[in-house]
């Protein structure tokens, strides 16, 4: 069964300031490119077997929030199975303290 994978404001935000940093703050849009392309692609691949990864921790709402590693980021999301949907809540760079950043309202 395929899922529909849905992306909160927060998690675009999110993918926005990625590529921005790695564009125009460390010079590198080529890198950016190949990032953004790397996450959407990892996003993407969501819409199959999302249950597949390992669940982070149980959100605000009771919800499992699992987590997908793309190269130095790390894609927090949970499913609803009624809706058939991946919900994105947050892209977040590895190396921060991600318990301080999450936020599970998406």
């Amino acid at each position: 069964m395929k899922y529909l994978v849905h992306l909160s404001e927060k998690s675009e935000q999110d993918i926005r300031e990625i590529y921005e940093y790695i564009a125009y703050t460390l010079l590198a849009p080529m890198n950016a490119e190949t990032v953004f392309d790397r996450i959407t692609n990892a996003v993407l691949s969501l819409s199959e077997m999302p249950e597949r990864h390992k669940i982070y921790k149980t959100g605000k709402n009771g919800e499992r929030i699992r987590f997908l590693v793309s190269g130095n980021h790390i894609i927090f999301y949970w499913v609803d199975h009624s809706a058939n949907q991946v919900n994105v809540v947050r892209i977040l760079y590895g190396g921060i303290d991600v318990d301080r950043e999450l936020d599970f309202q998406g």
